[in-house]
């Protein structure tokens, strides 16, 4: 159900009573309609976290498979 989602970019199944972990790039309204949407449709409370911090990072590949190119 929730990665039925456009807006969902991540979505990771863990261990323990908190296990399923998402992220959704959206407007705060947009976010909250999903999430509405997803606590209807499955009767699970969803906790939501805001970002508070971004983090960039660039992965560079070796296509030729040689190792770090750095």
């Amino acid at each position: 159900a929730v990665s039925a989602y456009d807006e969902v970019t991540h979505c990771y199944e863990r261990t323990g009573p908190r296990n399923l972990w998402f992220v959704l790039v959206a407007t705060p309204e947009r976010v909250r309609e999903i999430l509405d949407q997803l606590e209807a449709r499955t009767g699970s409370r969803f906790l939501e976290h805001r970002t508070t911090a971004r983090f960039k990072l660039n992965a560079v590949f070796d296509p030729e498979g040689g190792g770090p190119t750095r």
